[in-house]
């Protein structure tokens, strides 16, 4: 499945050992998604100032705009950097946005 639109993408923001044991083997920006695939991180466009910012994010929950493909095997997300719409916003949990409901009289209800 490749996708050629861009669409928002959330997931948990990694740096990945990938490509081991291979001339390519090193660290990379990777997206751990809730449907359970990882997709390194092709950045076009970066630089100093935006890879500050996406090391800023590391270890939590993203939303990134960008085209997802499968090159060779290996999934990927094409995110532009010169795209305004890319920006990288902490993506709330669902607990985070919905109340949590009380039926306890005693917290004030009837």
């Amino acid at each position: 499945m490749d996708s050629q639109a861009k669409t928002p993408w959330v997931g948990k923001l990694s740096l990945d050992l990938l490509f081991k044991d291979s001339k390519s083997e090193g660290f990379y920006p990777a997206l751990h998604c809730e449907d359970g695939i990882k997709y390194r991180l092709y950045l076009k466009g970066i630089d100093s100032l935006n890879r500050d910012l996406l090391n800023h994010f590391m270890g939590q929950r993203v939303s990134l705009m960008g085209r997802a493909d499968n090159l060779r095997g290996h999934w990927r997300l094409v995110v532009d950097s010169n795209d305004p719409s890319y920006l990288i916003e902490i993506a709330p949990d669902q607990a985070e946005v919905l109340p949590e409901k009380t039926n306890n009289p005693e917290a004030g209800g009837e």
